[in-house]
Formats: structure tokens, sequence, C-alpha cells
């Protein structure tokens, strides 16, 4: 059973360390601002957006193109296993959350590591029904940082946010080795171009979308401002992006599945 299957209706260590995380995000995106090292933000006022980071970016944006980020985060693993945890890419193209209890304890081990890491999608295996990849594959490993034995079913799900250039018709699969796909019940989240979906384990999550829509990519834009207010746009979309991923997410799915009958 998914983590969010269950409402929260009274104030416990849950929460608090929802919003413990939901700070950390802030700060970490803060620093990075006020430190100088320059991070595009997901939107820039009402500027045009920024344009997305691809690893093998269509001749249209070669020039242009930045790199996507790539993430290594670790996270404590006690005697009921891991805190409550939010890892994402600096470039927000890429949020992972775990609940408490995500990752299982391990003896001997107290610690375990979450590499976030882009991949070009044609690398990998030709999707299911017809889809066409949207943006950068994911390739997410989590295993225990003393031993890297890898964790590739968490003991309670989680969640993915990644962003998309192209929101309409927009899906999400995952795959253990790149090879044979799962379509997962995925969802937009706060904005047409964030998708969401369950995080279950280690290994590729790719957003997809039709063929038809890979003419009119939502990227265009040339990307905005910089300075402290930009550091402010970041912080406040981080933190939109965590809240939403852990709330809003989680509920819209489940209204979902049970409209479905799922």
């Amino acid at each position: 059973m998914c983590w969010w299957c269950s409402e929260v209706t009274r104030p416990g260590p849950i929460r608090v360390g929802i919003v413990i995380a939901a700070l950390y995000v802030m700060v970490a995106a803060a620093t990075v601002q006020l430190s100088g090292r320059h991070v595009r933000p997901l939107y820039d006022g009402a500027g045009p957006a920024t344009p997305y980071r691809w690893v093998a970016p269509p001749p249209e944006f070669a020039v242009t193109n930045a790199p996507p980020k790539a993430i290594e985060a670790l996270v404590s693993v006690g005697e009921a296993g891991s805190t409550v945890t939010a890892a994402g890419t600096s470039d927000m193209q890429a949020l992972v959350n775990l609940p408490p209890g995500a990752i299982p304890t391990r003896a001997g081990e107290d610690t375990a590591a979450i590499r976030i890491t882009a991949v070009d999608p044609a690398r990998l295996e030709a999707l299911p029904d017809g889809r066409a990849a949207n943006g950068n594959a994911y390739r997410i490993q989590v295993e225990y940082d003393r031993s890297r034995h890898p964790v590739d079913v968490l003991a309670t799900e989680g969640s993915i946010v990644l962003t998309i250039p192209h929101p309409e018709q927009a899906g999400m699969v995952t795959s253990v080795d790149g090879r044979t796909w799962t379509t997962l019940d995925a969802a937009s989240v706060g904005a047409p171009t964030l998708i969401g979906a369950a995080f279950t384990g280690s290994g590729y999550y790719l957003a997809t979308t039709d063929p038809s829509h890979l003419a009119s990519p939502a990227d265009a834009g040339t990307g905005g401002g910089s300075g402290n207010g930009t550091g402010v746009v970041v912080v406040a979309v981080g933190t939109v992006v965590l809240v939403v991923a852990l709330w809003v997410l989680p509920v819209a799915l489940r209204r979902r599945n049970r409209n479905t009958g799922l």
C-alpha cells in the first residue's frame, strides 16, 4: 500500500519531518543563489520560462543548452529506517521525496545515498504504446553508503517530480534496467511543466508525451534575471514543489484511483 493512501489527521512526527524537509530545501536553494553559483530558476517572475536542460538537446537548442545537474544526497538510516528525505537536483528538474522508513534498516549501515543523474533516453529501449520521451530520463540509484548494496525496492514508496518540456498529454514510465517499461499513474503537480508519480525504488524514470506534441516544446524561453530576486523565486518554487509532492500529489492520485475503481 502506498504511503499516501491514508489521510494524516493530526500533527505528529511525520508532519514535523515534512516541515524540516521543506526548510532544508529552502535553505539549500537560498545558499546556492546567494553564494554566487549560478543556477537557473524554474520560473522567473513574469518573464519567459527557463530553458530546459537537455542531455542531448534537439538541434534548435544545441547552441544555448546547458547540461542538466546531478546530485548525490546522504540519508540517515536508523533502527526505524531512513528519515524523511527530499533530494533534488539544483536545476529543479528532478526531485525525490521519501517518507519515514522508506529505506529499511541494515546491519552495519547508518546512511544511504541517493544519486540522481540525467540520461539520454535514446540510449534506452523504446517506450510502450507509441509514446515519446518528454525530456531527459533520470537514473535514480538508492544504495547503502558503506556496502554500496542497492535498494531496488523501497519499504514504503515515496514520490518523484520531474520538470518536463512538453506539458501536453504528459505521463511517466519507469524501468529497473532501461529495457522494460512500466507505466506509472502520473499527475500534473502545481504547474503544467511539473509531473509527479510514485517513486518505488532504484531505476530509470522518464516523462512521456504523444509524439505529435514534440514540435512545440515549452522550453523556448531564454530565461530571466539574476540576483537575490531570482533566489527568492527559486526558494519559493522549491518549497511549493516539495509541499505539492508531499501533500497535493498524493491526494490527487488517491482521488484518481477512487474514481477509476483502483
